[in-house]
């Protein structure tokens, strides 16, 4: 038994050939182990994620899966447990705003390549955009960063709260930008672990 990495459980996956098995057969392999992975996350969606969020993944993975005719809300509503209705339109709604879906909800090219990454489909498309502008790895540093909980914490005690303030502050540099302070904050914590 393999571990899945995408998921919480433990979850056979065929093993195959890609000299041996067609393509044909491999993607709709890797659509239901998407589709899986998406519905457990859906299940744990309070203790890992923001719903919004899974409820996209969700809707990359059935557009796999789906008939391309298929509305994405009309494939979810048979699920035994399905999102909320509200909660879908949100998620193709975004999803059409970053490109992954055209107007009549088939995956585009973004689409096609967000549904393939294991993260959040924004930051997955923030990834694919620094590939092509070639600041990679800053924008992996932040992506990471902003897929787990945020760094900076504030302290309850006022006294405290302003030094975490102005420790942040720093980190921005006068650029006013979270994303830029959180990857600074990584430069410096690499960097005073190094000596």
């Amino acid at each position: 038994m393999n571990v899945c990495p995408h998921v919480h459980t433990k979850c056979p996956l065929v093993s195959y050939n890609q000299s041996v098995e067609s393509s044909t057969t491999v993607k709709p392999l890797q659509a239901k182990v998407g589709l899986r992975r998406a519905f457990i996350q859906w299940n744990h969606v309070m203790d890992f994620m923001h719903p919004h969020i899974v409820c996209q993944e969700l809707c990359l993975q059935t557009k796999l899966l789906a008939p391309s005719s298929c509305l994405i809300a009309e494939f979810l509503s048979k699920a035994p447990q399905p999102p909320p209705t509200h909660a879908i339109q949100s998620a193709v709604q975004m999803l059409k705003i970053i490109d992954a879906l055209d107007q009549n909800e088939d995956l585009t090219d973004m689409g096609f390549h967000l549904a393939d990454l294991p993260v959040e489909p924004h930051l997955g498309k923030m990834v694919l955009c620094a590939v092509v502008l070639k600041c990679l790895d800053p924008i992996l540093t932040i992506a990471c960063t902003l897929a787990y909980r945020d760094p900076f914490t504030l302290p309850t005690e006022s006294s405290q709260k302003r030094a975490a303030l102005q420790s942040r502050r720093r980190f921005t540099s006068n650029t006013f930008s979270d994303h830029m302070a959180l990857l600074r904050a990584f430069q410096v914590h690499i960097f005073l672990f190094q000596y």
